[in-house]
This record gives structure tokens, sequence and C-alpha cells, in this order.
């Protein structure tokens, strides 16, 4: 079952295809070291050393939305209005995360979030979540709002561990907001 947001989110995506902008997308791809089909089958089988659980080299953090087929020029698109983003607001969840519920029955709770807050605060220590940031926002221009156009250099990115997620589940996520010298 889709989610609604996701829905409402695709439509608003579609009202910005016009001129030479196309639905294309870039999603960032995590490919995590470890062994298994998924990442509660890697997390377990490095034993949740969250130091061994790192990205391949094939992993992808590239994020955009729609894409100028004329010159290539890419955008992130955010369903907020100009006075929502000068607060801190989610802009990707790309690491890894349990959003349903036949996942919940493959970790514990408790064992995930303590993996989840040793892996967080680890790469926080080692600058990992600001070389993402760079990575994922390079080859974007900008972010399209609801009433505006603004270029990646206006904005402010932090990662944050937040506890209050999906069933208890603790959540690894990148947040933006406009920069304070743009905020009147």
């Amino acid at each position: 079952m889709r989610q609604k947001r996701v829905t409402t989110g695709k439509d608003f995506e579609l009202l910005h295809t016009k001129d030479s902008w196309r639905l294309i997308t870039d999603r960032p791809l995590v490919v995590w070291s470890g062994k298994g089909k998924n990442n509660i089958e890697k997390i377990k089988s490095l034993n949740f050393n969250h130091k061994n659980f790192v990205p391949l080299e094939k992993t992808k953090w590239g994020k955009s939305d729609i894409t100028n087929i004329n010159d290539g020029r890419k955008r992130e698109i955010k369903k907020y209005n100009t006075k929502q983003i000068k607060c801190w607001k989610l802009y990707s969840e790309p690491f890894f995360k349990i959003a349903r519920k036949n996942q919940t029955n493959n970790i514990g709770k408790v064992e995930y979030n303590k993996f989840t807050s040793d892996f967080y605060y680890y790469n926080i220590e080692k600058g990992f979540f600001n070389n993402v940031i760079k990575e994922m926002i390079s080859k974007c221009e900008g972010i399209q709002t609801e009433d505006n156009f603004f270029e990646m250099s206006c904005f402010d990115f932090r990662t944050v561990l937040s506890k209050k997620e999906w069933q208890g589940y603790h959540r690894i996520q990148i947040e933006f907001k406009l920069k304070d010298s743009l905020v009147n």
C-alpha cells in the first residue's frame, strides 16, 4: 500500500515538469558491507559492529527529482513553502531504516536502536555524514519549493538521530533549512 504523501508528492513533482524539465530522478542507492539480502541481515552478519557497516564503492548518493533535458541541470522538489523551510525540515533518509511491520520480526527494537545510535555517533565524529551531504547535493543546482526556487548554497544541512519515528525505531535523517542570513 502506497502512502498518501508519496502519491501527493509525485503529483506535486509533475507540476514542475514544464518547458525542458522532466521527471528524471536520482535517488541514493546505498550498498552496505556485510552479508545478506537486506540491511538487517547485513547488520547481523557484522555482529552489530557499527564500525564495520560501511558503504561500498557501488554506492550512489545523488538526489534530484527533475532534470532539464536540454542541459542536464538537476533540481530537488520539496512540497514546502518558503515560510516552512525557515526551520529544519526532512530532506532525506538515505541510510537504513525500519519502515514496515515485517521488518520488525527480523530485529528487536532495542538492539536496532542501539546499533543505529552507535552508528550515528561514531560517524558524526568521523565526518561521514557531512561528506554524504556534500556528495548528495553536489550535482543538484537547488530546491524548488511551492513558491520559489533556491540554489543549494541558500541552505544549511545537518544529520540528526530521530528517536520518535515509526513504531519507536530510530532513524538517521538529513534535514535542511534556509540559511539564517536569508530569513527575514
